[in-house]
């Protein structure tokens, strides 16, 4: 039996198709959706690595301004304390002219969120001339900490005239 040539090389093509379409077909596919799949991979290696360097960039540009940011840190400090506040004071009236009579602390404002400025609020009394509440006050607002003096009540201290017992609410900032 003599084979005919064209159609066992139609048949051997189809069967080599159809084989390529079943076995090869699939394999390729997996494999464009593997190489789809390290694209993404690469391109997010390549925006995290961007991003890290741009932080490392960040950071060397901060501490240029280490001594600013250490300044605001004490402005605003993370926890209100009470004892070196009160240390504070006393070293700023007695540095003033004034003569530190207590202190009795008022409370924290509550707050929502974390992060938040939170007020304190601590009244004082000092004793001492006007000049020298002057002083203080403006060594204060001078101060690298942020205090708000929310009024003041002064009241003669008997028969000297220019001596007087000062009230001062002082509100202090944290976060």
């Amino acid at each position: 039996m003599e084979i005919n040539r064209p159609i066992f090389t139609a048949i051997a093509l189809f069967i080599i198709l159809g084989f390529g379409f079943f076995v090869f077909l699939p394999q390729y596919k997996e494999f464009k959706k593997f190489q789809r799949g390290i694209a993404i991979l690469e391109a997010e290696l390549r925006g995290k690595s961007k991003y890290f360097a741009d932080l490392a960039q960040l950071k060397e540009t901060l501490k240029g301004y280490e001594e600013s940011l250490k300044k605001v840190e004490t402005a605003l400090p993370k926890e209100f304390d009470l004892d070196s506040f009160i240390y504070f004071i006393q070293d700023k009236s007695n540095e003033n002219g004034l003569l530190f009579q207590g202190a009795i602390f008022a409370g924290t404002s509550q707050v929502a969120k974390e992060g938040a400025v939170r007020e304190s609020i601590v009244n004082i009394s000092v004793f001492g001339s006007y000049s020298a509440l002057r002083n203080f006050l403006s060594s204060l607002e001078k101060s690298s900490r942020l205090i708000e003096v929310e009024n003041i009540s002064i009241s003669s201290a008997g028969q000297f005239q220019e001596v007087f017992s000062v009230s001062l609410p002082l509100k202090v900032y944290s976060y």
